[in-house]
């Protein structure tokens, strides 16, 4: 008889939550306000910032236009409003943008349960798997 593993959990399931506790916790575009055809847009992409993947500072709500606006042909336009918003998030996001960590499976799971519970106390669960503070 053998044991049958635990289904590991997968980054890009995890990002699927996320992404919809953004959209939920954001309810308008952050940049012209509007309430349909809503995306999750990352400030530092996942890709390069891998260790700001699943931080709700790092993570704001744009509607498809803005989004594809920022990616396309204005990305001055979020950094404007971000340093408008929240310029301290902003700040503390650009001082540790380059910490990278591979997400193990503990940290996968906390994840996943903050996601659920709370998309606010997610940003400690995040710093304390980076290893910084604020």
């Amino acid at each position: 008889m053998t044991k049958t593993q635990p289904k590991k959990l997968k980054t890009t399931a995890i990002q699927i939550l996320f992404n919809k506790a953004i959209v939920e916790r954001d309810k308008k575009c952050v940049i012209c306000g509007k309430r349909e055809n809503l995306q999750c847009s990352h400030f530092y992409s996942v890709g390069a910032h891998n260790g700001l993947r699943f931080h709700p500072w790092n993570a704001h709500t744009m509607c498809a236009g803005c989004h594809l606006k920022h990616h396309n042909s204005d990305p001055y336009m979020y950094v404007k409003w971000f340093e408008d918003t929240l310029p301290e998030c902003l700040k503390w996001l650009t001082s540790i943008k380059n910490n990278t960590i591979r997400y193990s499976q503990p940290n996968l799971k906390a994840i996943k349960a903050f996601i659920k519970m709370d998309i606010d106390r997610l940003a400690g669960v995040i710093n304390e798997i980076i290893g910084v503070g604020y």
